[in-house]
This record gives C-alpha cells, structure tokens and sequence, in this order.
C-alpha cells in the first residue's frame, strides 16, 4: 500500500526546497531501498519541466567497495560523478540504510584514504553551491535499519520521521514557508551580537560571535531543519558538551561522547565503546586538517537522522521555544524577546541559556 506523505515529502523537496525550475537538470540519488520516494521525486521534478537523472545505489555495494577496492581504486573518481557535480543545477539526495554496521570492519585508513580523493570534487560542490549555481538537499527514507538504530519498530519510526518532515500535512509547503519567515526575525535578532552561551543539561559553553553570519536553516539544504547555523571566533569556545544519545558513526556504535574545549580546541574526548576506532578517526582527522574533505554517506545518514529526533523533541517541546513573532510551531503571537534570554535546544532537552551583547 502506498504511503501519501511519501509524495507530500517530494513535493516539499522538489517545489520548496530546491523550487525546481523547467528544464533545471537534476540529480536525485539514494539507494533502492528508497524507491517509493526516488519514483515521487522523479514525478514532482518531471511536473516543474526539469530534467531528472535518477541514480539508485545497490544496498550493500558500498561494504564490497571497501573490502575489495585497492588504494588506486579507492582513490579514483568517476568521470561521470564529476561532470554532474560540475554542471547539474540541482542535486538532492536520500539517505536510506539496510545494515548501518556494514563498514565496521573497515580499517579507517581506507575511509580516509577514499574521503581524500573526493577533496576536488567537493570544493567544485562548495564553490557552485557558494556562487547559486548549485541547489542541493538531503532528506532520510526510513528504514528497518534507522528503526532498531532509533529502537522503535518501522512504523513508529515511519510515524517520527514523516512528522518532523510534515508537521502540516495539510499544507507542508505552507508550513516550512512560514517557519522560514519565523527562523528569520531569531537570526535578525541575532545580528550584532557579541558573545554566546548555550546551557542545558551536560552542556555548558561559551564562544564569542562577533562578525559572524547566522544562516538560515528552513528546509532549503536538509529536510527537516528547523536551526540556525553559524560558526564561532575559532580560538573562543569555552566548556563542555555530553551527548546522551548513542550513534553509529561508519559501522560502530560510540556512547557516552564528552568533549571538553579550551582555546577553541577538543581537550577531551570520552566515547565508550570502539575504542580503538575511535583512536582512527582521531588519526583520521588529523590526516585531513589541513584539507577539504567531503562527508561520507554514513556521516550524512547520521545528521539526518539527528535532524529527525532533534526536530521532533522540538516540536514536542515548542512550549518552550525562544519569544518571537508568530511561531508557526506554536500557533500563537508572543512578544518579541527584548533581553539576551535564548532558548538552546539539544538533542535531549529544551534548556535556557543567556545572549548578551
């Protein structure tokens, strides 16, 4: 039985997120687990006049790349990858899993080795993307996999998916528009500022912001979205920050993540659990800190899936949301904040926390 919010969720993509224009080539890629929404997506892009190229990934071809790939291979770029992510107008990608462990057992000196040769292709992606040449966006197709991840059953986590996608079904196009105009007045509000300070349980930190640009992250790059995004005075970043949610990260499973900062920089890291796969990404990342990187697919199915629980404890949570002009998540007018109070909102609570000029 077909499911409706599949097709609402395309439409959202292709007439909000990307605004797909006749004859915009496109390039929708996901794996053949996510057919139903890959088939939609094809439709909504076809009814705007663009030109879809649709690429379905095989599940479990990624765990027999690593295992059988040499370092040539691992290292090598397609040239038809290439001359999509050099002249496509529009990119959008599903994340979609069956087994999210399948790279356990690859060394991370393979990973690193395969997210090196991707260093051009990706900034030719930043750089289009930068200069409005490229539209992308990423949004996750449940799986059975996500499901035991999340450990719910398929239907519950179709149900939280799918919620923090269409918190309107009756208008989900209409309601991520007026959360855009909402998110907009917070990140106006946010101009001029000078410092920041984000609490909430385990989580105290304090960074400088001044000069930075705030973004507004209202669906048009991830699906859901619902944040706003900056960077801090790379040196000023003070505290600490406990994750309380497991993830799997590239095949294994860490818990328990504590980073403390000093002077900007990670003093402390705390996971339990693959320890010494931990120890490779720690090598990873200083092989690759002086480069550009692309994320891989899993890093990218895991933001997803953070975006999914983080949009719906959100909405679960909106009661508490920061004062603000009318809140679409809310339904109601509030007063517009005149102090620094801000809301910080972590993957596990809705705490308060403290803006000041």
């Amino acid at each position: 039985m077909s499911d409706a919010r599949v097709e609402k969720l395309a439409q959202v993509l292709v007439q909000y997120s990307m605004s797909i224009r006749c004859n915009d080539r496109v390039y929708v890629q996901g794996s053949s687990l996510a057919e139903p929404l890959l088939k939609a997506i094809l439709v909504e892009v076809l009814k705007a006049g663009g030109h879809p190229h649709v690429r379905a990934q095989l599940p479990g071809a990624e765990e027999l790349f690593y295992r059988y790939a040499s370092d040539d291979q691992l290292q090598h770029v397609a040239p038809a990858t290439r001359l999509l992510y050099e002249t496509y107008d529009a990119m959008i990608s599903i994340w979609s899993a069956a087994n999210t462990r399948e790279l356990t057992n690859v060394p991370p000196q393979k990973l690193v080795l395969a997210q090196q040769s991707s260093r051009e292709l990706f900034r030719t992606f930043t750089q289009r993307t930068a200069a409005g040449e490229l539209h992308w966006v990423g949004t996750l197709f449940p799986t059975t996999a996500f499901a035991q991840d999340a450990e719910m059953g398929l239907a519950e986590y179709e149900d939280f998916v799918y919620n923090a996608c269409l918190p309107d079904s009756a208008d989900p196009v209409g309601h991520w528009q007026r959360l855009s105009t909402w998110q907009q007045t917070l990140v106006d509000w946010l101009k001029g500022r000078e410092t920041l300070r984000v609490e909430a349980p385990e989580v105290d930190l304090r960074m400088r912001i001044s000069g930075r640009t705030f973004v507004n992250c209202d669906g048009k790059r991830n699906m859901p979205d619902g944040e706003i995004f900056t960077g801090p005075v790379e040196d000023s970043v003070e505290g600490h920050v406990r994750f309380s949610y497991p993830t799997v990260y590239q095949g294994r499973r860490l818990d328990g993540v504590h980073v403390c900062f000093k002077n900007g920089r990670s003093r402390k890291q705390r996971p339990t659990g693959a320890r010494a796969f931990s120890c490779g990404l720690w090598m990873q990342t200083r092989g690759l800190a002086t480069s550009v990187s692309s994320p891989s697919g899993r890093t990218r199915e895991l933001r997803a899936q953070r975006a999914t629980r983080c949009s719906a404890r959100r909405s679960a949570a909106a009661s508490t949301w920061p004062s603000g002009p009318e809140c679409p998540r809310r339904g109601v007018a509030t007063s517009r904040p005149s102090t620094g109070t801000w809301c910080a909102t972590s993957c596990r609570a809705v705490g308060s926390g403290s803006m000041t000029n």
